[in-house]
């Protein structure tokens, strides 16, 4: 071997070793052509596949889950099946996209994407359709209840009834003495009268209609009904004895009409006649009211109303008279010809009369009186107190002011402050009358809530009831109930549900049952019922993003599911209108994780990986690049060895 040779073969050898991490990190960023290993697949090779089991489970196990997909490869191969989820009553029925689409066995996974998200679909094995409940109003007409849990009273009442009872079966007994009952009809002494076959569809108001008992039997008769204004007198005889306000009465046709109107009395008050001529609004329809006669006979549907004189200290004296307001602010009258009332009422006081002279005592449970006071803040200034000097000189609007009783002078008695939200009610009577929107007050410790909270009433709504808004103390169940005492400050909010907006089933209403799916509404969660006209946008009638909340998640849609038809796992359109009964619709969610975190996670581990590596060739190429001088001047001395060697 020549020196040249020996040469050459070393510095090649050096050559390797300095070129073999520069060669290795080159490798790092070229696609390995060889078989990968399952420790080199990263995460940018896989995509999340986020799975709600939607009240499934596994092993026992509910919520969430995700499942790592290759990319390219099928997504539902990676997920749960029908072996592995369970639900008790259910069956399972594939998954779906977050917007309502099937996950088909061809979708794979695609590098790029985020994450995956779908749904677990559930066909339940006994589907039982919601019975709905309806309320029907019974106007008495007079009449006396003389049954079941409403017996001995009068008016209008009303009941609660499943869809589909028998109407007649449900409606009351009644008896009104001087007169025989004919029939339950839909309108007041007209429209159908209710049949032997009549169910219950809706909401719906029935009227009695009576025939006057003295009538001979066997003889067509017909009644008319006459509406007394009693104008702030009391009824002195009759079946309305005692009331005052507006009594309506029925009469038969061609009775002399004074003969069947009632005696009335007013304190201070001297009853002028009755007088024809008003309409509902108290307005005189025919200009000038007309005094009723004592020949008038009764030939048509009346109103009739009693009209006052002061009575006169001095006789012959005129004497002006202006309409005083009284507001009770939940303060109950006690005494007087408005014994018994509470709320607005109204009467009529003369010219310079000491106004505290008269105005009514009122009484309320849990309160003292503090005063009257005007209404009117900008007539009376900062100062609206009624003083013992203050006369009559218009008309006027007073108010009562109250303040919470101690239960038991000399002790210190602890208040708590309760906030009421009525969302969209509007308070009717009390010392809030008429304000809607969040009100507070102040109640004693131990005091029955709900003898605090004030009534509501709200247009196209019926009341649901009062519930605990702070859900985290209360639990699922937020319902205020008898029991329930002020132990603390409390806020409380009104629950309402659409009313029938055809109470006389003249447009079919339906049943649309709907499920939060781990939202809730007011706290509550599962389950809920609207009713929806034929013809109505079903999504118009469900719960909007402000009304249905759930942490983590926005709301995305409403999905059909387990209607048993071929909408099951499509979306609620807005152009989708009701034509029947609907079992159910299901809210849908987007999971609003935070994807920017977990991106930064991600770079972060593929930074570091890199990292290491880097570190390791750079250790790996230093090695080398020693061993490969060692190598060359190892070679050198054999060369001069050799070449000694050959020269001795």
């Amino acid at each position: 071997m020549t020196l040249k040779k020996i040469i050459a073969g070393a510095t090649a050898i050096a050559a390797l070793a300095v070129l073999a991490p520069m060669t290795a990190q080159a490798d790092e960023n070229t696609p390995a052509a060889t078989e990968t290993t399952n420790s080199q697949v990263t995460n940018q090779q896989s995509v999340p596949v986020v799975y709600h089991m939607n009240g499934g489970s596994i092993n026992g196990v509910s919520g969430d889950g995700t499942v790592q997909v290759p990319a390219g490869q099928t997504i539902l191969d990676k997920l749960p099946t029908a072996v592995d989820l369970q639900r008790d009553g259910y069956k399972f029925a594939g998954w779906t996209y977050t917007d309502g689409t099937p996950v088909q066995s061809g979708d794979v996974a695609k590098l790029g994407k985020d994450y995956y998200e779908v749904q677990a679909q559930w066909t339940s094995l006994t589907p039982e359709q919601p019975t709905a409940t309806y309320n029907i109003i019974v106007s008495t007409n007079g009449g006396t209840v003389q049954n079941g849990e409403n017996a001995g009273q009068t008016g209008d009442l009303q009941y609660q009834v499943k869809e589909g009872t028998n109407l007649l079966s449900v409606l009351p007994k009644l008896k009104r003495d001087g007169f025989v009952f004919v029939a339950w009809h839909y309108a007041d002494n007209a429209g159908t009268q209710v049949g032997a076959q009549d169910t219950v569809k809706g909401n719906v108001t029935v009227y009695a209609t009576w025939n006057l008992d003295k009538v001979d039997p066997g003889m067509q008769v017909t009644t008319h009904t006459v509406v007394v204004r009693t104008n702030g007198g009391t009824v002195q005889d009759g079946e309305a004895k005692g009331q005052n306000g507006d009594v309506s009465i029925t009469v038969g046709d061609g009775d002399n009409l004074l003969s069947v109107l009632p005696s009335l009395k007013r304190d201070g008050f001297v009853q002028r006649g009755w007088y024809y001529g008003w309409d509902e609004n108290d307005n005189q329809s025919y200009g000038t009211s007309t005094k009723v006669g004592e020949s008038d006979t009764v030939t048509k549907d009346l109103v009739v109303r009693a009209l006052w004189d002061v009575a006169d200290p001095d006789s012959g004296m005129n004497v002006k008279t202006y309409d005083v307001t009284v507001k009770t602010k939940g303060g109950v009258i006690d005494g007087g010809e408005f014994d018994g009332q509470s709320g607005d009422v109204k009467f009529t006081a003369a010219e310079n009369d000491t106004l505290l002279d008269k105005l009514p005592k009122l009484k309320r449970d849990g309160y003292t009186f503090r005063g009257w006071h005007y209404e009117d803040v900008a007539a009376h200034g900062t100062n609206t107190t009624v003083k013992a000097t203050d006369t009559v000189t218009g008309d006027v609007t007073v108010i009562a002011l109250w303040d919470v009783a101690d239960p038991d002078s000399g002790m210190n008695v602890k208040t708590y402050d309760v906030t009421v939200k009525t969302k969209g009610g509007v308070i009717d009577g009390g010392e809030f009358d008429g304000q809607s929107g969040d009100v507070k007050f102040t109640a004693a410790e131990n005091d029955t809530l709900l003898d605090k909270l004030p009534k509501l009433k709200r247009d196209g709504y019926t009341f649901r009831g009062w519930h605990y808004e702070d859900v985290a103390a209360h639990g699922t169940n937020t319902t205020v109930k008898a029991t329930d005492t002020v132990t603390g400050d409390v806020t409380v909010i009104a629950l309402w549900d659409v009313a029938d907006p055809d109470p006389d089933m003249n447009v079919e209403q339906f049943t649309v049952v709907y499920n939060t799916n781990g939202g809730n509404i007011n706290g509550e969660v599962g389950d809920f019922s609207v009713q929806v006209a034929k013809g109505d946008t079903i999504l118009d009638k469900l719960p909007t993003t402000d009304e249905i909340v759930r942490d983590g998640y926005k709301l995305s849609g409403w999905q059909y599911a387990e209607t048993g038809t071929d909408k099951d796992g499509s979306a609620v359109k807005a152009t989708d209108t009701a034509t029947g009964n609907v079992y159910k619709i299901v809210a849908q969610w987007t999971k609003v994780a935070a994807k920017g975190d977990q991106s930064k996670t991600d770079a972060a581990a593929k930074a570091d990986a890199k990292k290491n590596d880097g570190a390791i060739l750079g250790e790996t190429g230093s090695a080398i690049a020693g061993v490969a001088v060692f190598a060359l001047v190892a070679l050198a001395g054999a060369a001069a060895v050799m070449l000694l060697r050959k020269r001795a």
